[in-house]
């Protein structure tokens, strides 16, 4: 089974990624903080990332440098 972890500052955001992708077989972990994103990759296996651009704490630039730097290989959609 595909996993995808979708990273968003808002939760009625991730709250709709997650039931249409689970409706399509796909196994999802929803993060509103790049820092627990960053424990959801390092215990599972991750086959995408879908990262927010405009996230108040850090923007999702920032974190996909920061995850390309651990995760050379893992895929990003940016949304």
């Amino acid at each position: 089974m595909r996993t995808i972890l979708s990273i968003d500052d808002d939760p009625k955001v991730l709250a709709a990624f997650d039931a249409a992708l689970r409706q399509r077989g796909y196994r999802v972990f929803v993060t509103t903080h790049p820092t627990e994103a960053a424990r959801i990759i390092q215990e599972n296996e991750i086959d995408l990332v879908m990262l927010d651009v405009h996230m108040p704490e850090q923007n999702g630039f920032e974190i996909f440098r920061e995850l390309k730097k651990k995760y050379h290989k893992l895929p990003v959609l940016f949304v």
